[in-house]
């Protein structure tokens, strides 16, 4: 048997044209499953021969491994969080096609595997937004299988280093200063609120920031400073990142992991190149806050930078971060938390009692700094109870694999199978809200699942237009209880619970199903008990604004 590994529509077409015998193909993302099933060209489903416990196997297999790295003696924090992040994700996706390979070996017999070649990512060639590793991990294992490889050209060009300046200004010391990271994530009501309270915004503008003209022209009215950065390309001295070998089962994985090295040594880089120009930039100016909700990378740099001159630090996480229940779960937990909820901020606010909770072990070690806020930046919508439910996604591209917490693609579509039959059975109108990673894939999506709506949007938006959300483990459960929209936890696989849920006994606006059956029910009992739900049981603080102010306050005591 020849099989095809592929990750898009256009890399399927591209191989089937080139290669018109007989194949059965592979895939690895949503993108090329689904195109598979509406074309029915023959696959082998993911979920017919992943091995049942392979999340928790592996995850503990890459935990054991980032342990081993070596210490990089890297000048901040962020920028070790960055380069464990990424060493992680590379761990993630390699061996979980190394796992799906052999399941497959174990079950057919496959004598020649077939890759395109394709590599990173070249939209004007490939006609796709993903980043392309299959070809580069099949060709670094000795798999003892014949290897077509129908294009050689492997992307090794190296992305330029720049020096970067920042505009010259000179800060009013007058006025209080807040430098915040972002201006998505819902800053924009920090902005707002600092207009009030006379408090001067400003954010440094590294990469363009996607606002239209009328966006830029009501942050400069609240008052928002966007600094501008200049950049000229410069050949300076890249860091030198320590390569170790490295293996997973018999396959050595040493090239794979160490071409992503290479890539980050460029990558870091441009992180002491940005921080370099922002510590200029404090040789003549001040900033009383920053606020971040990203605590890797340049941001986390920063945060470090500005603790060093006094000013107020302040990690607010746009991610739902938890109380971990078993040492698959904590390690999950810790490593969402390791990239939004962590680090050398001086304070770390608390928007939610399921985030409290977290304390008591995947972040107690931030206990001591952190500061019930109430909600700063989730959702703030309301819901309705009307007939209409949010499926919120947690799906991942291939390259940004996260094991045991997210659903996988092909789990994704089990799941949407039961919801589809759910919207049938009790008519029931089912909106997924599928991330911006994968809306390439919602036309297919909606040939395959009629009944099902899928969006990408603004989640306020849908939020004020349902009754239920459900679930995995995205941060759309914190929009959703900010929201008063209850959740359900539909955990099919039976693999992880988000959070303390509704254990029949309480009031609790959050459940835990692992069945079509009970999820069904769970849905009734919600709708005749929707008047009791104690929603401000998993809540802290007041309105948003006053939460902001309070904030502010806090600060100064």
């Amino acid at each position: 048997m020849k099989i095809a590994l592929v990750q898009s529509e256009e890399e399927t077409k591209f191989i089937k044209n080139q290669f018109p015998g007989k194949l059965i193909f592979v895939p690895f993302n949503l993108e090329s499953q689904t195109y598979l099933i509406l074309n029915n060209l023959s696959f082998i489903n993911p979920k017919e021969v992943i091995p049942s416990g392979f999340q928790q196997k592996a995850i503990m297999y890459v935990d054991n491994e980032l342990k081993k790295l070596p210490d990089q003696n890297f000048d901040f924090h962020g920028m070790d969080i960055e380069y464990k992040g990424h060493i992680r994700f590379v761990l993630n996706y390699t061996i979980f096609i190394i796992d799906f390979l052999e399941s497959i070996f174990k079950k057919k017999n496959i004598d020649e595997i077939i890759i395109s070649g394709w590599d990173s990512v070249n939209l004007s060639k490939h006609k796709s937004n993903n980043v392309f590793v299959i070809s580069r991990i099949v060709k670094s294992l000795n798999l003892n299988k014949k290897i077509t490889i129908l294009e050689r050209n492997l992307n090794k060009s190296k992305n330029n280093l720049y020096e970067y300046n920042l505009e010259k200004l000179k800060i009013n010391t007058n006025k209080k200063k807040l430098l915040i990271n972002s201006v998505y994530y819902n800053f924009f009501r920090i902005v707002l609120k600092c207009k009030v309270l006379g408090i001067k915004t400003f954010v440094i503008e590294y990469q363009k920031f996607e606002l239209n003209f009328v966006k830029r022209l009501i942050y400069k009215l609240l008052g928002l400073k966007i600094i501008k950065v200049s950049k000229i390309k410069n050949d300076l001295k890249r860091i030198n990142i320590i390569k170790k070998n490295i293996s997973y089962r018999n396959y050595d994985i040493t090239d794979v992991i160490n071409y992503r090295i290479s890539e980050l040594e460029n990558e870091l880089t441009d992180i002491i190149n940005k921080s370099n120009a922002f510590k200029k930039f404090l040789e003549n100016n001040y900033f009383d806050y920053y606020f971040t909700n990203v605590v890797r990378g340049f941001d986390g740099a920063v945060t470090e930078i500005l603790n060093s001159t006094g000013t107020k630090t302040v990690c607010i996480s746009h991610g739902t971060i938890a109380e971990s229940f078993d040492k698959f779960d904590n390690i999950y937990k810790k490593t969402i938390s390791e990239a939004v909820f962590s680090g050398p901020s001086k304070f770390f606010a608390i928007q939610s009692n399921i985030c409290k909770n977290s304390l008591k072990n995947t972040n107690y070690e931030i206990k001591k700094n952190s500061l019930e806020t109430g909600n700063l930046i989730f959702s703030n919508a309301k819901g309705k109870l009307n007939n209409s439910i949010l499926f919120a996604t947690t799906l991942k591209p291939l390259h940004g694999t996260q094991l045991l917490g997210v659903e996988m693609y092909y789990e994704f579509l089990e799941n949407l199978k039961d919801l589809n039959e759910l919207s049938i059975n009790k008519n029931i109108k089912i909106v997924t809200n599928i991330h911006g990673s994968h809306k390439d894939c919602i036309n297919n999506l909606k040939k395959m699942f009629p009944n099902i709506v899928f969006e990408c949007k603004k989640i306020d938006k849908i939020l004020n237009n349902s009754m239920i959300t459900i679930s995995h483990s995205s941060s759309v459960i914190e929009d959703s209880i900010n929201s008063r929209v209850p959740v359900i936890l539909f955990d099919k696989w039976k693999r992880y619970k988000h959070c303390e849920v509704n254990e029949g006994d309480n009031f609790c606006p959050i459940f835990y199903v692992n069945d079509l059956n009970d999820l069904s029910k769970k849905i009734e009992f919600i709708k005749n008990n929707y008047l009791k739900l104690d929603f401000n049981s998993l809540l802290n603080g007041k309105n948003i604004s006053h939460n902001i102010e309070n904030l502010f306050k806090k600060l100064e005591v």
